[in-house]
């Protein structure tokens, strides 16, 4: 930073601020389509019942079936109510998927198609 006597340094301080919320948003727009790809595709899948029999509760709300890091896209993602993507998150999902007699690879590409 420079400083000098008519106190440029603030002022450079929030032009670094505003150039760090810019490519902030930008990087968080481009993190929400490689996600969950575009906002048509959340209004179908919220649309969707549960992706567990007999399940009513509405509505759905985007499970991903593999995390990012275990290289997840958004079209790893099935619909859940909040209750059983949330238990999936308790349980990890493999045991979620086993105590409901899930193919979860399959559901998910059957609805990216």
């Amino acid at each position: 930073m420079i400083t000098d006597d008519a106190g440029n340094e603030q002022l450079v301080a929030k032009k670094d601020l505003v150039v760090r919320s810019v490519y902030n948003q930008e990087k968080a727009a481009k993190r929400k389509q490689h996600n969950f790809g575009v906002d048509e595709r959340i209004t179908i899948i919220n649309a969707m019942p549960c992706c567990v029999d007999g399940c009513t509760r509405s509505p759905s709300v985007n499970m991903h079936t593999r995390s990012r890091g275990a290289g997840g896209t958004y079209r790893d993602i099935i619909p859940a109510c909040q209750m059983h993507h949330d238990e999936s998150h308790r349980l990890g999902i493999k045991t979620f998927a086993t105590k409901y007699g899930l193919d979860l690879s399959t559901l998910a590409a059957s609805i990216a198609a």
